[in-house]
């Protein structure tokens, strides 16, 4: 019997005699498989651990599931856009898209965007559309709003997410440890991360958030 022993920096020493080491936690690892940590050699850090901190919508039933979850976030203050993802109309007990109006009525006094699960279609609330600049109807190859509606498709959803808040450096130090603790759930312990334009065209405060 081999045994494994590591600490915060990882494996210090493979042997059976471990009398010497101060043993915290003892993990029976009997018929099962040790790997050493997953290296991702391409991924988006800070927009990844940007998308873990907005609403996820994915296990949503019904639009009451929805409006609770936007109804407990749109009280904190740090939260000045509402921004969800996930859902999909065709598993909702209504099987349709929500609406600006019924947006409007749980929140009317912030900004709200729930992006489709497909990432093609986003509905807005009229303090969303307003904060794009959306004035009219726009039906163009690859850019579409729908006013009445509050949907917005394809390009048009690029205009929307322009209009988020830029974050602060402290907010993209949490993306970065939000999105690492995750990784670290699935054994993915390095990255090569691409951030520079992901959430913010200010590249230096990506450098100082990572520092």
């Amino acid at each position: 019997m081999t045994n494994v022993v590591f600490d915060e920096q990882g494996i210090i020493y493979l042997g059976n005699d471990i009398s010497k080491f101060k043993v915290d936690k003892m993990i029976d690892g009997t018929n099962l498989f040790v790997y050493p940590g997953f290296y991702d050699s391409h991924m988006h850090l800070v927009s990844y651990g940007f998308y873990l901190s907005n609403l996820d919508l994915k296990d949503a039933k019904c639009f009451e599931d929805i409006y609770r979850l936007i109804s407990i976030r749109k009280d904190v203050d740090k939260y000045r856009w509402i921004i969800a993802r996930g859902f999909n109309d065709d598993k909702l007990a209504e099987k349709r898209m929500p609406t600006k109006s019924e947006l409007d009525a749980i929140c009317s006094d912030k900004p709200v965007c729930l992006t489709r699960c497909c990432g093609h279609i986003m509905v807005c609330n009229s303090k969303a559309l307003e904060m794009a600049g959306f004035e009219h109807d726009i039906d163009e190859i690859g850019y579409k709003v729908h006013m009445d509606s509050g949907i917005v498709e394809e390009n048009a959803i690029e205009t929307v997410k322009a209009a988020w808040p830029i974050p602060s450096i402290k907010e993209i130090s949490d993306y970065i440890l939000l999105a690492c603790s995750k990784c670290h759930e699935y054994g993915i312990t390095a990255c090569s991360s691409d951030d520079f334009i992901s959430i913010t065209s200010e590249y230096d405060e990506v450098l100082e958030a990572f520092e």
